[in-house]
């Protein structure tokens, strides 16, 4: 019933969009994937909450389990306590009393029935009195005023009740330990039907999306296949020539109006074939009458050309001769331009050198200045060294004087020492500074060797200043010299400049002198060639308009024919088209 209702819903809907069309599909197939993924989450909070009560009904099995082996230790301290009669175990049985006592409790709170409850009265008071078997037979032990038989015997008959404690406490564990079993074993059984359940639904739920989603598909794939195929055809007699074809959709989709559009695409062409074939009917007479009128065009112009050739043979003549003496003074004018240019250079050239030359000179008497002032400089380094030489003498002097005091009073605190020593107890203190002066007296010479080393390195190294000094002093006074011969040599060569300067510029003069007469001549003869030349290009040009001239209307001859014959061939071809009336 539900399919039918969407087929329908489907069908009603035909003329909404593809894009509307695809949303809805989709909805359809996610909302109920949707709701068959919510089915499953609250199958599987079902499948965890059953498995929660399978594990409680399991841990109820390990307790009971755990609770006959919390007996069976306690039964075995005991034991121990009569064979051993070994006090030292109450501590241990208190510990594990506590822990099966607690663990009787939890065993006992899961009693549901009546008869499980009638069991948990019995056990917690069975417990109890199985607990307390081991402080009488310790209270038995310890009892100083009994006899060894008659200790022995309450011991035995004490153990032979802590038995059957033991025994009625297994009984109702099993008792438990039977039920928890049956509750787990129902409980695993829920658990597995309750997972077959959510299988089966699961698969149901995966074919009964399948079949959703194919049927989604199989409607959508039909609702836009039809114009399709309807397109495709009218597309094939369209490319084989027949323009009557019309698809004629009335839907309102993205194909529907794809399909309109392309109806109205196809008779607008149509109105131009037919236009077309008017245009081509009218250009073919046009071309026509247009081939004979170039012809006749064509004749009278070659008729022109052979006229404008005889009177551009006499132009051609009269312009290379004026062109040949305008070639011979305008190589003179070359010539004279070259020599002045070259002077101008000359001229410049000798500038820049004097130029130079005086920069050099001027640069030469700040370095004679510069070096005067290092060797000023290196004087007064000269003189700072010898006032240190002599001052590290007179260190010298102090530090030998220093080793000399603190030798005297290291023997000063050793003589201290000595009476001291022979004065007792009353100088020990004085004994304690004679000490002291002495380590500051040893102490001191130290120093002042270190600073006569010092002092003598110094020395030694003012020794290597003063011979490099020495040497750079007169390397400055071997430079002083070769500067002042420079500065000589610059100034030869300045006097030098200046005389080729002045040559220079009396040959420039001379030069723009015989160029200016020559230019006079050069205008005369160009005006001469430039009247000849003006006759020669323009009978040269009226030849080349009438060349030109002959050769368009030749194309447009050739072209006129070619035209007649695209005009036929358009006829043929737009002749093919298949058109409504």
């Amino acid at each position: 019933m539900k399919k039918k209702t969407v087929k329908f819903k489907w069908f009603s809907f035909k003329n909404l969009s593809l894009k509307v069309k695809v949303i809805m599909s989709f909805t359809l197939i996610i909302a109920i994937i949707t709701a068959v993924a919510f089915y499953n989450l609250y199958r599987v909070e079902q499948i965890k909450d059953q498995f929660d009560v399978q594990n409680s009904h399991v841990e109820k099995q390990l307790q009971a389990m755990e609770l006959k082996q919390k007996v069976q230790i306690l039964d075995v301290m005991t034991m121990g306590l009569a064979i051993s009669r070994d006090s030292s175990l109450e501590e241990d049985y208190i510990k594990e009393k506590d822990s099966f006592l607690e663990l009787v409790k939890q065993v006992a709170s899961k009693s549901s029935t009546r008869e499980q409850r009638k069991w948990k009265a019995s056990l917690t008071t069975t417990s109890g009195e199985f607990a307390g078997n081991f402080e009488r037979i310790a209270a038995i032990v310890n009892d100083s005023s009994m006899d060894e038989e008659t200790r022995i015997n309450r011991i035995q008959q004490q153990y032979k009740m802590s038995q059957a404690h033991k025994t009625y406490i297994f009984n109702l564990t099993d008792n438990y330990y039977k039920v928890f079993s049956q509750e787990a074993e129902a409980s695993m059984g829920q658990s597995s039907s309750l997972l077959d359940n959510t299988v089966q639904v699961l698969i149901i739920a995966i074919v009964f999306v399948i079949i959703v989603s194919i049927t989604v598909s199989i409607l959508f794939v039909r609702s836009f296949a039809g114009p399709i195929r309807r397109l495709q055809h009218a597309m094939k007699q369209i490319a084989q020539g027949d323009f009557r074809e019309r698809i004629n959709s009335a839907s309102n989709d993205e194909l529907g109006q794809l399909s309109q559009s392309f109806d109205h695409m196809t008779e607008q062409i149509s109105h131009m074939i037919v236009s077309t074939r008017h245009i081509a009917e009218s250009l073919s007479e046009l071309s026509t009458s247009f081939e004979l009128e170039t012809r006749a065009t064509a004749a009278a112009g070659q008729e022109i050309m052979r006229a404008i050739d005889e009177i551009s043979s006499g132009a051609d003549q009269q312009a290379t001769q004026s062109e040949q003496s305008a070639i011979g003074i305008n190589d003179l004018e070359q010539d004279i331009m070259r020599i002045s240019m070259i002077t101008d250079q000359m001229k410049q050239l000798s500038t820049e050198t004097t130029r130079h030359t005086h920069h050099g000179a001027l640069s030469l008497q700040a370095l004679s200045r510069s070096a005067q002032q290092t060797e000023d400089r290196l004087d007064v380094m000269m003189s700072s060294l010898d006032t240190l030489a002599k001052s590290t003498r007179e260190i010298n002097k102090i530090t030998n004087t220093i080793s000399d005091i603190s030798t005297q009073t290291n023997l000063l605190a050793i003589n201290a020492s000595i009476e001291a020593a022979h004065a007792g107890e009353h100088g020990k203190g004085f004994a304690v500074i004679a000490d002291q002066v002495r380590q500051l007296s040893v102490e001191s010479k130290e120093s002042s060797k270190d600073i006569s080393i010092l002092v003598q390195t110094l020395t030694n190294q003012m020794a290597i200043v003063q011979e490099k000094l020495a040497e750079t002093e007169a390397s400055i006074d071997e430079q002083n010299d070769k500067i002042v011969q420079t500065s000589q040599s610059f100034g030869t060569i300045e006097e030098s400049g200046q005389h080729m300067t002045e040559a220079m510029t009396h040959i420039h003069s001379s030069v723009e002198h015989a160029r200016l007469k020559n230019h006079s001549l050069v205008q005369s003869i160009h005006v001469v060639s430039g009247i000849a030349e003006e006759t020669a290009a323009g009978v040269q040009e009226v030849n080349s308009s009438s060349n030109l001239q002959g050769a368009a209307v030749q194309r447009i001859a050739e072209q006129a024919i070619e035209v007649n014959i695209f005009a036929q061939q358009l006829f043929a071809e737009i002749g093919k088209f298949r058109i409504n009336a």
